[in-house]
């Protein structure tokens, strides 16, 4: 006698009825976390989020996108919390207005907009972090499920659920949340190319890319693998003729891709005066990634300002009355510079940065971030057949090879953008690992993606 079990019978019938749970308790558990850190309605805590804060307030008072630490608004709630030691640097400064290239637009502009409609409330970013993670966690649910069915759908979903990183996240000002929302978008949209292969998903992957650019400067090193993804899923799909449309699918990705932030490019260049789209913060922080100092760091990245890296830079241009932006322009030419030609001097130390950063990425952010990539190398012999999760592992494999090639921060944050496909590459690994000691009691569908079941003998 054999029962059979099937996922299209009962509550699992429904992924759309999981996604909206998921989504539900991931919101209230990252609000809960957010008020049980300690977070709440507080003034950013960290260095970034008081900058953000900062440039939103002014975007929002109408002077720019700018610094204005003498502000007396904005050094409010930071002298109501004056006994945070943290804030003692911070209210010590009274610099006037200055616009700003060191940043990407993408966070301030959404903050002000906030601040804009509801005041200056840092409970309400708050709130829509939470919502932007639980909103990512839900469709990572359901991307686990388009790939192998409700088991992996459960598992993405309980470690999105109860992973303490994005809990962190959730209460900072950082890019971190809209970041990862943004990611899943675009693995979404190229699942959605190999299901479809519609022309409208080409142009939401592009849309998602441009996005991501102006939420972090960094991601303009992704054009080469959001272009290829494109294709390569317009190419993967399941329609007879598959290379009808590719051209059009990759121009309508690049024209997206490149036009949402090509204004802030140009903005970049204008302030600077200077070619530099991107702004001043990669040249600025680049010796950060390419130094002695990095070296003895072991490959992560180290504030060079505060050992007195930029001292001769200062020393050149004492006599000169600089704007703070054309202090940054020279700081960013200063660095690039310097890195340079510490690279030229010292090729050989080049591999061994990138070993040191590989290390120190996958060793981080939580102690279980090792075993997250053990478990997902056991959905690797899937991947041969499975176009989608090839399409992950993509994910995964550029994003270590681009933070190899630049640097690697703290607190896990270069594991951030693809975090989430982590999560689904567990369950769809966890899932092979049932498959495999359950030998053909479980059956699952690898070219589907829809469908799971499992059949056993009584």
């Amino acid at each position: 006698m054999r029962l059979a079990v099937d996922s299209d019978s009962g509550w699992f019938s429904s992924p759309r009825r999981v996604v909206v749970l998921v989504f539900l308790v991931a919101l209230a558990t990252n609000v809960l976390s957010v008020r049980l850190f300690g977070y709440w309605d507080l003034p950013p805590k960290n260095g970034d989020g008081i900058d953000y804060d900062n440039i939103a307030l002014n975007l929002a008072r109408g002077r720019g996108f700018g610094r204005y630490w003498g502000d007396p608004e904005f050094r409010e709630p930071y002298a109501q919390h004056g006994e945070l030691r943290r804030y003692s640097e911070l209210l010590e400064r009274h610099d006037p207005y200055s616009p700003t290239a060191y940043r990407p637009p993408g966070l301030p502009f959404m903050v002000a907009g906030i601040y804009k409609i509801f005041g200056r409330n840092f409970l309400i970013w708050r709130l829509i972090n939470c919502t932007f993670i639980a909103v990512a966690v839900a469709i990572a649910a359901w991307l686990a499920w388009r790939l192998a069915g409700p088991f992996p759908a459960m598992v993405t979903a309980a470690i999105g659920v109860c992973d303490p990183v994005l809990k962190k996240y959730a209460g900072y000002y950082l890019t971190e949340g809209p970041s990862t929302l943004l990611v899943i978008l675009l693995v979404w949209s190229l699942v959605m190319i190999i299901e479809h292969r519609q022309l409208r998903y080409a142009a939401a992957a592009g849309v998602a890319m441009g996005c991501m650019v102006l939420m972090r400067s960094l991601f303009v090193m992704w054009y080469p693998l959001g272009l290829a993804l494109v294709v390569w899923c317009w190419l993967g799909s399941r329609h007879q003729d598959r290379r009808a449309g590719v051209g059009l699918a990759a121009g309508a990705f690049l024209l997206l891709a490149l036009a949402l932030p090509a204004p802030w490019w140009a903005r970049n260049c204008r302030v600077l005066d200077t070619f530099a789209p991107l702004g001043t913060q990669g040249g600025i922080g680049l010796p950060g990634g390419f130094s002695d100092m990095a070296l003895a760091g072991h490959g992560a990245w180290i504030n060079v300002e505060a050992f007195g890296f930029f001292d001769p830079l200062y020393d050149r241009f004492a006599t000169r009355d600089l704007t703070a932006i054309e202090w940054e322009r020279e700081k960013m030419q200063y660095g690039q510079r310097e890195a340079m030609t510490w690279i030229k001097a010292n090729p050989w130390q080049i591999p061994r940065l990138a070993v040191y950063r590989l290390v120190k990425l996958w060793s981080k952010p939580t102690v279980y971030g090792p075993l997250l990539l053990v478990l997902t190398c056991f959905g690797l012999r899937w991947a041969r057949s499975n176009w989608r999760v090839q399409v992950l592992w993509a994910f995964v494999v550029y994003n270590t090879l681009v933070v190899m090639a630049t640097y690697v921060g703290g607190g896990g944050r270069f594991l951030m953008p693809i975090w989430l496909i982590l999560f689904i590459l567990v369950g769809v690994g966890v899932w092979r690992i049932i498959v495999g000691l359950g030998g053909d009691r479980y059956s699952c569908d690898p070219t589907s993606g829809s469908r799971l079941s499992t059949v056993k003998e009584v």
